[in-house]
């Protein structure tokens, strides 16, 4: 459901007390609400216009989500089905029941919900990868490569083609996400081959809208421990190389992250590994 609370409505009666204008600065207001901590405000807001407007499935769509972020999972599901009722192919209504059910403890349910969603829209890129998080922590990393190449293969399709901004809009909302988690799936499959491609591929695309050189040092990170792994003796060095001039780490670290890879500590760190005086710093 997420928690952006600005939504485009158009009104057919003219004549309702509120117009246009007046909803949407409500619905600005609860988001700032919401999002400063003041939730019995945003829920007073959004009670005002579900008052107003019974009909219209987006204000108890709110209520339901912001009840979920408020921790009352029982209200934020009576407001679900109160929802469903209105329309039962509410896509982000299922996505939410997944969520209150994954906090519930109930990962089936979870799953059941979360599979609904992409019933109704097999698009919907947040919830597939909400799925895909499930599996992976259900060590499901087969499921995890499945549901992410699926994504990848049809979601935003022409992305490559995109502008800077729309390429730095779907990294945020769920390219980045996307590709972790499939790159994390292979390494936890010891498919090191596969996950060198998925962040190389990853670091292709954003690299188009980062301008900070420093930024993608875990991608790097991941690059040196699974080339040495894989053996591959030139590009071994070509990042050792990297970390020692262009990040300008001391030998100890470039040691201890070899180690970490001897010892299967790839997306992890065994801090033991390291030489760090009192102060943090690697020698």
């Amino acid at each position: 459901m997420g928690g952006n609370f600005h939504q485009e409505i158009h009104l057919e009666d003219k004549n309702k007390i509120m117009t246009e204008k007046e909803i949407e600065k409500l619905l600005k207001k609860a988001n700032n609400e919401r999002l400063f901590g003041d939730t019995a405000k945003a829920l007073a807001i959004l009670h005002q216009l579900h008052t107003e407007f019974p009909k219209e499935k987006k204000y108890i769509g709110l209520l339901a989500s912001t009840y979920y972020g408020k921790g009352e999972k029982e209200i934020a599901l009576e407001y679900c089905e109160k929802a469903l009722a209105l329309d039962p192919n509410y896509k982000e209504i299922y996505e939410l029941k997944g969520m209150i059910a994954y906090l519930m403890g109930d990962i089936v349910r979870a799953e059941q919900f979360y599979k609904k969603a992409l019933e109704i829209d097999p698009l919907f890129a947040g919830d597939r990868i909400r799925l895909a998080q499930l599996y992976f922590e259900q060590k499901q990393y087969e499921q995890v490569i499945e549901e992410c190449s699926f994504i990848l293969k049809n979601n935003d399709i022409e992305r490559w083609s995109y502008t800077i901004e729309q390429k730095d809009f779907l990294l945020i909302n769920w390219l980045l996400s996307t590709y972790s988690l499939l790159w994390q799936a292979f390494i936890e499959l010891k498919e090191y081959k596969k996950a060198i491609e998925t962040i190389t591929e990853y670091l292709k695309f954003a690299s188009c809208t980062v301008k900070d050189p420093y930024y993608f040092h875990q991608e790097d990170e991941l690059l040196f421990k699974l080339y040495y792994l894989i053996g591959d003796q030139k590009k071994f060095e070509e990042y050792k190389d990297r970390w020692l001039h262009f990040y300008k780490v001391v030998q100890g670290r470039v040691l201890g992250m070899q180690k970490d890879a001897d010892q299967g500590y790839i997306i992890t760190t065994n801090f033991d590994n390291y030489n760090i005086d009192e102060n943090g710093v690697v020698h």
